[in-house]
């Protein structure tokens, strides 16, 4: 497979934001484990809360990157 980096980051640290306190992103600090594409429509539904009104059998490929993102190793990602 190909592997391609992958940058987040809030546009400016902003302490009344209620996402970035939500989903703090810690400027500078990298992730070596790896994610997919396909995590990033996950992480976006639970960061807005949005898991809950979903269909319970609509399937959502990929896991929340919230872990990652926040700087924290993901013990079921190799």
């Amino acid at each position: 497979g190909m592997r391609v980096p992958f940058i987040a980051a809030w546009a400016a640290e902003d302490e009344h934001n209620p996402w970035q306190k939500k989903l703090p992103i810690a400027s500078g600090s990298l992730q070596s484990q790896v994610a997919n594409v396909t995590d990033i429509f996950p992480t976006l539904l639970d960061l807005v809360d949005a898991a809950k009104n979903m269909p319970s059998n609509h399937v959502v490929d990929g896991v929340s990157l919230h872990r990652l993102l926040t700087g924290k190793p993901d013990l079921n990602r190799s």
